[in-house]
């Protein structure tokens, strides 16, 4: 039996009854309600089961009374319900309700939303209906994460913040940018993070609220921005350029009444892409430096705590009794009221005290000592030059916790970047190597630095920690020798992990992600630069960390070669975010006209490792890195059709008007022909060599292939002619956007019969084995025809858009491609579908048959795809810079493998082998 569908929230006081009766008429109705907890009062236990509840339903009726419209625990129901998706519905428990004070004070999400009157037949009706139906609500993005462990309030800050946020009267929002500003330690982020858990906050950013964490070294922005992008709208745009992403976070923002969190920002420039869109969202910056927010900002300063606030968050800390306050402000006051420090020595004494057995007057005595003698007494709050000195005496007071190993162990944490969320795993390769230390002692000694406040985060089911960043910077060590014999230790914990070279190494969630940045700090050029020029690296690279990551990974590189292909990772980086397999093809088709040395053996080794069956490039023609608009030989406009001639010669059609002829051997041009006067749709060659052309001038033209000369010219369609082919009998048959088919005499060019039926423009010709002829219409309809007689023998139908593409399988079924992104294989003999290929996204446009039988299809969506037309299986692809608008299969004077030729809407020919 399935679980409970609905949640009904109310107030006790005045609403008991009226939810009572709810209850009742909706169990009549067939609905199953989750009981109401009565007995229980307030407490942990208990809103961990309200949590449950409204996890488990679908759907929240909000019973509103003016003292639900108060009530603290009902707007806490309601507010986790739109963070979890869960449906809310407002039910009035009276009348007059939507027209008190207490109601426009409610949160502007639910004064827009339908109250419910149950009093109301047809309303009641409709909510019946509703909640018979799957919720369709999206959930309300809330990325602060947790409320801050032991967060002692800061009001005058938190109140200065929300002043600036939130409108007084209606707790409606301000689209604003204020700022978090203080040095490191004092608090700014957990500060935040509160802020994000206030109420009037959450109230007034209704839509959500949104969270991004830069640092000194944010790395790559547009995957910041792409994970903002995702937690409003579910999806990752394909975008390769900063700015262009910047456009889809504001198109993903829209109307919406948001709050977005930009964490510890150091530079403006990292700041102001998340800055653009959103007339109704506010941010909030935390940064240390003023110099980096906008000079309209509205600024709160985080500096100090102040002594009650420093004195409460030492005695929670510390774990003491309330009798110890006087001592306690003290040595809150002697610590600067600073937040990080009070933190440390009071994790140092609940230590000594509680863990250690020791009394309390002489930890606080041994404290007081061993503050004095490491010179804290000299620490000026008000001076930030010496806020280091402050930190390395409290850190020390806690470090002499730890034994000369762990301190040692300790301090090696400081080779991880600032803000990283580093695996335990990581950690234990590290500790493992220098020293000894298995799982468990690396787990035990983690939690031992979390316990003493020594680490930021520890996370045991993410099994992760994070270092502060003030304390990472007390550790690192002063002179370039000391921070470079760091990054050593890491890189040969890892390398013993991985003999067999780097690709081998472990997926920990941080070795391929930063072992070029580690290689750097190292100074180590030349295994960085060899790294960066590893196929292999690349594909395990880009397996576990992305496109972004890859590309980032180049801003590291020295040599020609490296920026060459980190500028190729940035232009294909749209393609791999969707498909990985292309990595290599697509560097092998835009690298290899590159006359570098390294050049010829990356790219041998690409072509080895890239995944078999691949479409891969045998001539220059996609566009190479830093070259855009560059011009590769070609046609001036979209090829339009392709056909093979009786001497092997490429024949190809152009909107340019053009007809030209390509040694396949070599990729040159040996013929051109510019008769046409509009652009030309479609080639067929002739059963005695000729070739013919067809063309938006409506003229079909007939030429000697060897002489060039025009030798015959059919006329008679009233418009466009898009589809040629030449029957079993030697005639030629044509269509055309007058909606007809036409069977000429190619000797004499004269029309011998007329085929009419469709009832749209004729897209797509083929012959089909038995002599039949198959035609494509814009009418989505596929017609055989009996060329004999004239008579239409079949109906192929399904598609939901225009059949543009046709052609005849080597087993003898038809191949249909259309503009409703389908490939549809037919029986000619039945006329029934066979099997439906489905993937791409746009148009198909074009397809063609390898001679072992598979199916290449080509479409708006850039791609050429090679399927197996037995299971419906795509085998591979490739994607190109324009919509595919022909092919051709082209046997392999070589036999290394098929050959395929792509027309693009660049006017490049693309020169493919498929590699098995």
């Amino acid at each position: 039996m399935s679980g409970p569908r609905i949640f009904v929230s109310y107030a006790r006081s005045d609403g008991r009854v009226f939810a009572k009766a709810l209850s009742a008429r909706l169990q009549v109705a067939g609905f199953s309600l989750w009981r109401d907890l009565a007995d229980m009062e307030g407490g942990r236990d208990w809103w961990q089961q309200i949590e449950e509840a409204i996890r488990a339903v679908e759907y929240l009726i909000l019973v509103i009374s003016e003292a639900a419209l108060k009530s603290d625990y009902v707007r806490r129901e309601w507010r986790f319900a739109r963070q979890e998706g869960t449906c809310v519905i407002p039910v009035l428990a009276g009348a007059g309700l939507t027209g008190s004070e207490t109601f426009r004070a409610f949160p502007g999400w639910m004064r827009r939303v339908h109250f419910v009157d149950t009093s109301n037949t047809e309303q009641w009706t409709r909510l019946v209906r509703t909640l018979e139906g799957p919720c369709e609500v999206r959930r309300v993005p809330f990325m602060a994460g947790d409320p801050p462990e032991g967060f002692v309030d800061r009001p005058r800050e938190m109140e200065a913040v929300i002043g600036h946020l939130v409108l007084d009267d209606r707790n409606d929002p301000v689209a604003i940018t204020g700022v978090l500003q203080g040095a490191g330690g004092f608090g700014k982020t957990a500060l935040a993070k509160a802020l994000c858990h206030h109420p009037r906050v959450e109230e007034a950013f209704d839509d959500g609220i949104l969270w991004v964490t830069l640092g000194e070294q944010p790395g790559d922005l547009k995957g910041r921005i792409f994970d903002l992008i995702f937690a409003v709208t579910g999806q990752r745009p394909p975008v390769d350029e900063l700015q262009t992403a910047i456009a889809e976070l504001a198109k993903a923002l829209g109307e919406r009444r948001m709050l977005i969190v930009i964490d510890d920002v150091w530079d403006a420039a990292h700041l102001r892409p998340f800055l653009d869109g959103g007339p109704n969202c506010a941010r909030m910056v935390t940064t240390r430096n003023q110099a980096t927010v906008p000079a309209m900002a509205a600024t709160v300063r985080v500096d100090a705590m102040q002594p009650d606030e420093a004195t409460a968050l030492l005695l929670q800390s510390a774990g003491l009794a309330a009798e110890r306050l006087e001592e306690l402000a003290a040595l809150a006051e002697r610590l600067g009221d600073w937040p990080l420090m009070l933190k440390l020595l009071g994790a140092q004494l609940r230590e000594r005290v509680c863990r250690l057995n020791e009394p309390v007057d002489r930890a606080l005595e041994w404290v007081g000592r061993a503050l004095t003698k490491r010179g804290l007494t000299a620490f000026d709050i008000e001076n930030p030059t010496e806020r280091d000195q402050g930190v390395a005496a409290t850190l020390e007071a806690s470090l002499s916790l730890l034994s000369e190993d762990e301190r040692q162990r300790f301090a090696e944490l400081a080779v991880f970047p600032e803000d990283a969320v580093v695996p335990l795993a990581t950690v234990q390769t590290l500790w493992a190597a220098t020293g000894g230390l298995d799982d468990l002692d690396s787990d035990d000694l983690a939690r031992k630095l979390f316990g003493l406040s020594l680490l930021l985060d520890l996370d045991l089911a993410r099994r992760s920690l994070r270092l502060h960043d003030v304390i990472r910077t007390y550790l690192l060590p002063p002179d370039g020798g000391g921070r470079v014999a760091l990054h050593r230790s890491l890189i040969n914990a890892y390398q013993a992990e991985c003999p067999e070279g780097w690709e081998r190494g472990p997926d920990d969630g941080y070795f391929f992600q930063t072992l070029p940045h580690h290689l750097a700090e190292l100074g180590d050029r030349e295994a960085l630069d060899a790294l960066l020029l590893d196929p292999g690296w690349l594909k395990a690279k880009l397996a576990a960390s992305g496109a972004q990551g890859l590309v980032a990974d180049y801003q590291h590189g020295h040599g020609r070669m490296q920026e060459l292909i980190g500028r190729t990772l940035q232009l294909t980086s749209g393609i791999l975010v969707h498909d990985r397999r292309q990595l290599l093809p697509q560097l092998l088709g835009r690298l290899m006209a590159v006359d570098d040395p390294l050049a010829s053996v990356f790219l041998a080794s690409a072509r080895r490792l890239a995944d078999r069956p691949a479409l891969l490039t045998d001539q220059p023609s996609l566009t190479p890195p830093g070259a855009v608009t560059a011009r590769l030989k070609g046609h001036g406009g979209p090829v339009r059709a392709l056909a093979v001639l009786a001497d092997g010669r490429l024949a190809s059609g152009s909107s340019d008007k053009t007809v030209r002829l390509w040694d396949p051997a070599t990729g040159a041009e040996t013929a051109l022909r510019e008769e046409h006067t509009d652009w030309v749709r479609a080639l067929a060659v002739l059963a005695d060599g000729r070739l013919a052309s067809g063309s938006y001038d409506g003229i079909v033209r007939l030429w000697d292939p060897v002489t060039s000369a025009e030798t015959a010219r059919p006329e008679g369609h009233t418009d466009w002619v898009m589809a040629l082919a030449v029957l079993a009998d030697g005639r030629l048959a044509s269509g055309s956007h007058d909606k007809t088919v036409r069977l000429w005499d190619p000797e004499t060019g004269r029309e011998t019969a007329r085929l009419e039926g469709h009832c749209g423009a004729v897209m797509a010709l083929a012959v089909l084995a038995d002599g039949r002829l198959a035609s494509g219409s814009a009418d989505n309809t596929v017609r055989l025809w009996d060329p004999a007689t004239g008579a239409e023998t079949a109906r192929l139908e399904g598609h939901t858009d225009w059949v543009m593409a046709l052609t005849v399988l080597t087993d003898g079924r038809l191949a249909s491609g259309s503009y409703d992104k389908t490939v549809r294989l037919w029986d000619p003999a039945t006329g029934a579908e066979t099997v439906r290929l489905e993937g791409h996204t746009d148009w198909v446009r074009a397809l063609a048959v390898l001679a072992d039988g598979r199916l290449a299809s080509g479409s708006a969506d850039n791609t050429v795809r090679l399927w197996d037309p037995a299971t419906g299986v795509e085998l591979c692809r490739l994607e190109l810079d324009g919509t595919v608008h022909s092919l051709a299969f082209l046997p392999d004077p070589d036999g290394d493998g098929w050959r395929l030729i792509a027309g693009d809407a660049l006017g490049r020919l693309h020169w493919l082998r498929v590699v098995d």
